[in-house]
């Protein structure tokens, strides 16, 4: 799922190759009704129904993961990482407009399309409509938080992960990432986070860690003024 922006075309001469992490179809989810009419087979959703499982085929993701990309040793233009940072966003603020909590973001749950553009998936533990999450994210990306809480995962938790994320995104690394994961829970309990000097959209990545925004809409109006003024000035 991609935000309102639902196809961005690459023109900045990044090629990837078939990455063997790609995701593929079908996908399929035990528990779903069967359908009782088929959509055309041209649809990238088909329902299918056998004797054993019923679910959905989807959109194969031939690019891979973000990460597998961001960890790999293709030459990602820092324009092309910051329209990424943007893209996850944008798919972020429309799972919170329809109720959704994702409450696992990552680059890891983020695949790439045929024209690398961003799509989030992973939504089998997400809160919908205020019903608890059956998942959490991992330590990177993780607010330190009482888990026993009825409301684990909201708005707020979600927005810290996402500015992990976008940190992973403009750094190609997680935060921390020689650190072990309790360490790493330890220092973010303690509200200290690693240093965003000289990172791109680096303030805002502070800002989601503090929890100083509102909503994920603030975060990509942030990022997209922030991009707007580097234009201006030329950088």
């Amino acid at each position: 799922m991609r935000g309102q922006d639902q196809k961005v075309t690459s023109s900045h001469g990044m090629l990837l190759g078939q990455d063997p992490h790609a995701q593929a179809a079908p996908a399929r989810i035990r528990g779903v009704p069967a359908a009782t009419a088929y959509p055309p087979a041209s649809s990238p959703n088909v329902w299918f129904s056998d004797d054993d499982e019923r679910g959905l085929i989807l959109e194969y993701m031939p690019k891979g993961s973000l990460r597998a990309v961001l960890e790999s040793s293709t030459e990602i233009s820092m324009k092309h990482r910051l329209r990424w940072c943007i893209e996850a966003a944008e798919a972020v603020v429309l799972l919170h407009s329809h109720g959704i909590i994702h409450a696992d973001i990552k680059p890891e749950n983020m695949l790439l399309d045929e024209e690398l553009g961003v799509r989030i998936i992973d939504l089998s533990g997400a809160s919908i409509d205020g019903k608890e999450a059956l998942s959490l994210e991992s330590a990177r990306f993780f607010l330190p938080r009482n888990v026993r809480d009825e409301a684990i995962c909201n708005v707020t938790t979600d927005t810290f992960a996402l500015g992990s994320s976008i940190y992973q995104i403009v750094t190609r690394k997680q935060p921390y990432e020689s650190v072990e994961s309790q360490e790493v829970e330890a220092r973010y309990a303690s509200k200290e986070f690693p240093s965003v000097a000289g990172v791109p959209f680096g303030d805002i990545i502070q800002r989601c860690w503090m929890c100083e925004f509102g909503s994920t809409v603030e975060v990509l109006n942030a990022l997209k003024m922030e991009t707007m003024d580097d234009k201006v000035n030329g950088t």
